[in-house]
């Protein structure tokens, strides 16, 4: 964030102001330099130093305006990061899927990453963005607001729920077989997450994946990505999104991250 952002922020003190509020606190009542967590919000101590029809001619009041405030709070301290590839030279997607029904075989230059519930033919899918902290990208220090995975679905014959991958992976050699220390998905390698239901209609679909954002900004080596893991059948076959591989560019894999 810059700093002149993490000033402005401080001199507002705990207020709220209908275009700006003030930014959530983060793990742990997280709060950037100079900010006190206070009923889950980031705020300096004391009045709010905005002048209003309330407060007009009170001896406290700091004497600013609601539009000195709106000068002082820069737009430009929030920002939002876009990952996706092939979009802004982005090019550090990765995504397969785990095929039971090819158990030894890669699927990391599919246009699709699928997932299924059945004995024989199991399916689940992973995508991970690379790259997405540090230098250029999402600072380490940052205060994460938001943090959505858009995805194209292409099919949705099965449901599954989206959670954390609890191991590594690369998607160029990673197969059935060889994801963890026995064949499939095991309750060892995944994070005890739940980040929702896996996407039931087709089209541009978007997951909150906010908690995993927050969590990997702090130890970005923990950053595994997530994986689609089936639930039950619903129907004939896979459901299925595009992959970073998909011909059409505005539905591959989308990061969206919002952040001071």
């Amino acid at each position: 964030m810059r700093q002149e952002g993490l000033l402005m922020l401080a001199l507002v003190g705990a207020c709220f102001n209908p275009r700006y509020q003030d930014p959530t606190c983060g793990p742990g009542g997280a709060c950037p330099s100079g900010l006190t967590c206070i009923e889950g919000v980031c705020r300096v101590g004391g009045g709010s130093g905005i002048d209003d029809a309330a407060t007009d001619g009170d001896d406290t009041d700091s004497g600013l305006t609601d539009a000195a405030v709106d000068m002082m709070v820069m737009p430009d301290a929030v920002i939002t990061m876009t990952f996706q590839d092939g979009v802004g030279g982005y090019t550090q997607t990765a995504d397969t899927y785990l095929d039971g029904a090819s158990p030894t075989t890669t699927r990391g230059t599919d246009t699709n990453v699928r997932w299924r519930y059945e004995s024989t033919k199991e399916r689940s899918g992973l995508v991970r963005f690379d790259g997405i902290f540090g230098a250029g990208a999402i600072p380490t220090t940052a205060t994460i607001m938001s943090a959505t995975l858009t995805v194209n679905v292409e099919n949705n014959n099965a449901t599954g729920i989206v959670s954390e991958p609890a191991i590594p992976w690369d998607e160029a050699t990673v197969t059935f077989d060889t994801f963890g220390a026995d064949p499939g998905v095991d309750a060892g390698d995944i994070n005890t997450v739940n980040l929702g239901q896996a996407p039931t209609m087709n089209g541009s679909r978007t997951i909150d994946v906010k908690s995993s954002i927050d969590k990997w900004r702090m130890d970005p080596t923990k950053n595994y990505g997530w994986i689609f893991i089936p639930t039950a059948a619903g129907g004939a076959g896979d459901s299925s999104i595009t992959s970073s591989e998909g011909l059409t560019m505005a539905n591959r894999p989308k990061l969206s991250v919002t952040y001071y």
